[in-house]
C-alpha cells in the first residue's frame, strides 16, 4: 500500500506535472509549486474527492492561502490609462500627456498596493495535505478559532 506521501505527491504530479525538485513536506503549494487560482481550486476538488477530506475550513478562508485567477481591479485602471494614453496620442496635447502620465503612474501605485493587501500569506505545504489525509480533516486552525502564533495560524 502506498503511502500518504506517496499519494498526495502523485496528485500534485497528475495536477501540475514533475516538479524540477523532489517535493517534500516542506514543498509548498503556491510558493514552490505554482499552484494557484483556477489551478489550485481543481487541485483541491480532486483532493478533497479522492482522500475525502473535509475542506469547509479551507475554502471558508481561501484568500488566506491562495489567490484569484483574475483580478478585476486590473481591468477598470488599465482601460482608463489606455483611453487617457490614446486621447494624448491623437490630440498631441502637452496636458493630456501629462495627465496620462500621471493616471499611468497613479494606476502603478493603486493596482500595486491592492495585490500587496491582498497577497496569500498562509502558506499550504504538502506536509499539510498528508495531515489532512491521516486524519481526514483540515488541519491548519485559524485566529478566529483559536489562539494564534506569529505567523497568524494555530497548530
Amino acid at each position: 500500500m502506498e503511502s500518504s506521501v506517496d499519494r498526495v505527491a502523485a496528485l500534485v504530479v497528475e495536477h501540475m506535472g514533475a516538479p524540477a525538485f523532489p517535493i517534500t513536506r516542506a514543498t509548498r503549494l503556491l510558493d514552490d509549486l505554482g499552484i494557484d487560482g483556477d489551478d489550485a481550486d481543481a487541485f483541491f476538488r480532486d483532493f478533497g474527492a479522492r482522500f475525502g477530506v473535509d475542506l469547509a475550513p479551507l475554502h471558508a478562508r481561501w484568500d488566506r492561502h491562495f489567490g484569484n485567477e483574475a483580478d478585476w481591479r486590473l481591468s477598470l485602471p488599465t482601460l482608463l490609462v489606455v483611453i487617457l494614453l490614446t486621447v494624448a496620442i491623437i490630440t498631441r496635447s502637452a496636458w493630456a500627456v501629462a495627465g496620462g502620465v500621471l493616471v499611468v503612474a497613479a494606476a502603478i501605485f493603486f493596482i500595486w498596493r491592492s495585490l500587496r493587501r491582498n497577497e496569500p500569506n498562509l502558506p499550504v505545504t504538502v506536509g499539510d495535505l498528508i495531515e489532512a489525509v491521516e486524519t481526514g480533516r483540515w488541519p491548519l486552525r485559524y485566529e478566529d478559532e483559536a489562539k494564534v502564533d506569529r505567523t497568524g495560524l494555530a497548530r
